[in-house]
C-alpha cells in the first residue's frame, strides 16, 4: 500500500488519497468524507461530502495542512 497514490476505496471516498509518505509518514489523509444519519431503519447519506480539516505534526506542533 505504501506505493498506492490514487486510492479512492473503489469509489467509497470522495477524493483520491496517497499512502506514500507525504503530509504524514503514512501518506496523505482523507480531508473529505460523507456522514450518514439513521432514519428509522435506513441510513441516509449527506447529499454532499463534508470537507476541511487541520493536520498537525504532533512532533513539532506545526500545522502541515489546513483545508
Amino acid at each position: 500500500m505504501r506505493i498506492a497514490t490514487n486510492c479512492n476505496g473503489g469509489g467509497l471516498l470522495p477524493q483520491k488519497i496517497s499512502f506514500k509518505p507525504g503530509l504524514t509518514p503514512n501518506g496523505n489523509p482523507v480531508i473529505c468524507t460523507w456522514y450518514m444519519v439513521a432514519k428509522g431503519s435506513e441510513l441516509i447519506a449527506d447529499p454532499k461530502a463534508t470537507c476541511g480539516g487541520t493536520i498537525v505534526d504532533t512532533a513539532t506542533g506545526k500545522v502541515v495542512f489546513q483545508g
